[in-house]
């Protein structure tokens, strides 16, 4: 059965992009023949400035359990899910089975792009266990550059329509913090291989096991730019301080101390700059199985592998402070828990933990 009439085309609204063979609506494959009811063939007009944008013969279906009818057409090598009225994506959204099916559509996403990666051989690139981190080797200036990149998957959240969009370039790689040079390209690869190993792979253990979160706490970029300012004053003051006393005991006139202070504003000006735009919101927790410290890096440390912890509290306010980790595999510094709010009480948790 054909639903075109006089040949218009039918304005849809766009739901999302599928390159799998699996896609869950409101806890329903909806891919799964068993689970639609085919309603007829369509033409239909997504409203967007591309070349597909007006598809022929598009597949109208119903689904069964939730009675919803939808629109999924095929272009390229993926296809595309519509629906019909625009309150449909309330109605989707509000269903209590939604959140489990958005974890779903997720997992089965990365599953074939990891998939995709596995095929991919590229000497310069080291990719951790799980494929979700890799090291990127380059060359630059005569020198072995590295530097960590994590996966970005265009799920349904950030998604956006483009010309060239295939099932080979809907995920990119972002960049991590820091880059390190190496003399050579097998110490590169070495340093790259060993990182990798001992910071994915004791994560990817972790999660294989069910885990309660006992404490969490997120520090923002402003925060930890005011954190981080309070030290970096320290020495533009001290300079202006003592470009005061020269002109007190007659060895100088007072311009000095336009220039001391200029020259202070300008390293308070670059050192914030650095401060904004090096450091990522930083998130720590922890949980019955062990500790996560996210500080642009997902890390995740089980309590036998944690050696002792030392309590350190703030001198600019009693009711923060640091706790730190040493470890018997790891770098330690990559899990200190810094300028946390209530520290005691974090601390005690931990110790409990250790303790059980």
């Amino acid at each position: 059965m054909n639903l075109k009439g006089n040949n218009m085309r039918k304005k849809v609204y766009f739901s999302e992009i599928v390159f799998t063979n699996e896609y869950y609506i409101d806890g329903v494959n909806i891919l799964d023949d068993r689970n639609i009811e085919y309603l007829g063939n369509i033409d239909i007009d997504l409203k967007v400035n591309l070349s597909f944008s007006k598809i022929h013969n598009a597949k109208l279906v119903k689904i069964k359990d939730l009675n919803i009818d939808i629109v999924i057409a095929k272009v390229k090598d993926f296809k595309i899910i519509c629906y019909l009225k625009s309150n449909i994506f309330l109605k989707v959204a509000n269903h209590p089975r939604n959140q489990e099916s958005l974890y779903k559509n997720y997992n089965l996403l990365e599953e074939y792009v990891i998939n995709k990666l596995k095929k991919l051989t590229d000497d310069n690139i080291v990719y951790s266990p799980d494929y979700k981190t890799r090291g990127f080797i380059s060359y630059d200036h005569g020198l072995v550059s590295l530097k960590y990149q994590r996966l970005e998957i265009e799920d349904e959240e950030g998604f956006y329509f483009y010309e060239d969009v295939s099932s080979d370039d809907f995920w990119s790689w972002e960049d991590l913090p820091g880059i390190s040079y190496f003399d050579t390209l097998e110490n590169a690869k070495k340093e790259a291989t060993l990182y990798l190993q001992n910071n994915i792979t004791e994560r990817y253990r972790f999660y294989e096991q069910p885990y309660n979160i006992l404490w969490q706490y997120e520090i923002t970029k402003f925060q930890t730019w005011v954190y981080m300012m309070k030290f970096g004053i320290i020495g533009p003051v001290i300079i202006i301080l003592l470009s005061c006393i020269l002109p007190l005991c007659g060895e100088s006139n007072w311009n000095i101390l336009w220039l001391s202070g200029g020259c202070s504003l300008f390293a308070i000006i670059v050192a914030s700059i650095v401060v904004l735009t090096s450091y990522n919101q930083i998130t720590y927790g922890v949980t019955d199985n062990g500790i996560i410290a996210c500080k642009g890096i997902y890390r995740v440390c089980s309590y036998d592998n944690i050696k002792n912890i030392k309590l350190k509290k703030s001198m600019f306010n009693t009711n923060k402070g640091s706790i730190k980790f040493k470890l018997y595999k790891g770098s330690s510094i990559n899990y200190n828990f810094d300028n946390i709010e209530n520290p005691e009480e974090v601390y005690k948790i931990i110790e409990e933990q250790m303790n059980k």
